[in-house]
């Protein structure tokens, strides 16, 4: 049975910890500061468990394992302009798909729902972000040590080999060092005797990562820079400690990018990731269109400044530049927005020349991006949808309301080939009918049907519904669902009648509980 919903709020940030590769595998023993200690895999299991059955109050655990992701992580991400993009990237990523969930909702698949917030927001989102972020924490002035591919956090391909964001690092690597793959991971060895064990399994796990033919985990990969580090010393290469940083910095972040480049191609085919690559590229080159023109005059402005004080004046020539040109950019790309809203076809596709216009007045970034968007993922919804929702919301609101209208309404939906994605809906009426008529048992039973097939599907549309389905719970006295019911509108930003901005503390919940549970408080119209 196709799952027409967007992934749950316990994937999302499951899928996040396996991109980064905090947690450390079953044959490894990681310890601090490479990896999760005991007592932090022990934290991260509970509080993913807990999320992932929705216990507890939502969002506090969300931030609670992100704070967990970001004291993991601090360590090996070195360079503080990354760190800023990582955890920018990451919150506006949620961010994004919090107001998904609580907002729009999906009428596609799971696997096609992820995909569309891939083309259709990832791409963006993300290129926006990672700029935003370099302005923000004054890339432009620190200029870290970087890799010289403006693209080594994508996969390529190199005739006819995938070469993955770790393999180009980590060549990069070997080549700032002055060293091969084989001299950088492990000492030669004395003629007849055989290379120190620990150092030869670093070479040989480093060749493998290379080929493509596994991923280390984050205290995997940390353990083997590092000691290739002591390795270059005992040889008489010492390398610098900013160049070190480097290394370890864009080698756990481009691990991250080999990881989610994986599961998108296990996910959607090599071909699809190839796809999302380009489109990530076009991007980029658009936006460093508009970073020209900054770094332009940043570097017109900065030969202004007289000796004796440069490096400070830069840094306050920064803090003062960034944030206008980052204003400046945001409210170009919000009038193209509007102006393009207001002249698009009924599948979302502005008027080419339209578009012409814009670019030419505020660049190809505000201009393209949205009917670049549109064009690789065009899926308007099923036929009539909109309407049997708007006759479902309608049918609700009759005080009349019959089974047999809703065995009629069933039909239509059923014909149209609509009602596996509009479940919520369905069962939501049937509730509102056994409700209305006092049969609180059996409205339960349609209203836990309803909640559970709305929450990652139905996005506003389940506001009214969260309300009833925790009234009805009380009705029937069953505490789990009332209370998990009133912990999901707490998430959603919904108001639980008669708890309204009380915190949901457990004698607060049990108030609400007792007096919804009384037959005589009663909302039968919505």
């Amino acid at each position: 049975m196709t799952d027409y919903a967007l992934p749950t709020l316990g994937e999302f940030v499951k899928t996040l910890f396996d991109i980064t590769g905090v947690m450390p595998r079953k044959h490894e023993a990681q310890q601090e500061p490479t990896g999760f200690s005991e007592k932090q895999k022990k934290t991260y299991q509970t509080r993913l468990q807990r999320l992932a059955k929705e216990r507890g109050e939502l969002q506090p655990n969300v931030d609670q394992l992100f704070a967990l992701l970001a004291q993991c992580l601090d360590y090996a991400i070195r360079c503080p302009v990354r760190a800023s993009q990582l955890t920018a990237l990451i919150n506006d990523l949620y961010g994004l798909y919090a107001s998904l969930v609580k907002t729009q909702g999906t009428f596609m698949s799971k696997r096609d729902s992820v995909r569309f917030l891939l083309v259709t927001y990832l791409a963006d989102e993300g290129t926006r972000c990672l700029m935003r972020e370099w302005l923000k924490s004054l890339g432009f002035v620190i200029q870290p040590i970087r890799p010289p591919d403006p693209f080594w956090f994508l996969p390529t391909s190199e005739a006819g080999r995938q070469v993955s964001p770790l393999s180009k690092v980590l060549r990069w690597a070997y080549e700032s060092c002055g060293q091969t793959l084989v001299g950088f991971h492990r000492q030669p060895s004395p003629e007849g005797q055989d290379p120190d064990t620990h150092e030869w399994r670093n070479e040989k796990s480093a060749r493998n990562w290379q080929r493509g033919e596994s991923i280390p985990s984050l205290g995997n990969l940390m353990q083997n820079l590092e000691t290739s580090f002591e390795v270059q010393e005992a040889i008489g290469n010492p390398i610098d400690t900013p160049l070190q940083d480097a290394i370890v910095t864009h080698a756990v972040l481009a691990r991250m990018a080999t990881m989610a480049a994986s599961l998108i191609s296990q996910a959607f085919g090599q071909a699809f990731l190839e796809k999302l690559c380009a489109q990530i590229r076009v991007y980029a080159t658009w936006m460093n269109e508009e970073l020209d023109d900054f770094n332009r005059e940043y570097e017109e402005q900065r030969g202004q400044i007289g000796p004796g004080q440069e490096q400070n004046a830069q840094v306050l020539l920064g803090l003062k530049m960034a944030p206008q040109f980052w204003a400046f950019f945001e409210a170009k790309r919000q009038s193209a927005s509007e102006i393009l809203r207001h002249h698009t076809s009924l599948t979302g596709e502005p008027d080419p020349s339209l578009v012409k216009r814009i670019e030419s007045t505020y660049g190809s970034y505000v201009a393209r991006v949205p009917l670049d968007a549109v064009s690789r993922w065009c899926q308007p919804p099923p036929v009539g949808i909109v309407a049997l929702i708007e006759r479902g919301l309608s049918l609700r609101k009759d005080p009349e309301i019959s089974p047999a209208a809703i065995d009629a309404y069933e039909a239509d939906m059923a014909q149209a080939e609509v009602a596996a994605r509009l479940a919520w809906l369905l069962h939501w009426l049937r509730g509102v009918a056994c409700y209305r008529a006092e049969d609180f048992a059996s409205a339960a039973t349609h209203y836990q049907q309803a909640f559970d097939a709305a929450k990652y599907t139905a996005g506003e549309y389940q506001y009214l519904l969260v309300n009833q389905y925790i009234e009805v719970m009380a009705k029937t006295r069953q505490w789990r669902p009332f209370k998990k019911g009133v912990l999901w509108a707490c998430y959603l930003g919904v108001s639980v009648r008669w708890l309204r901005e009380d915190e949901p503390t457990t004698d607060n919940l049990k108030w609400v509980y007792g007096l919804m549970g009384l037959p005589q408080v009663n909302y039968p119209l919505l």
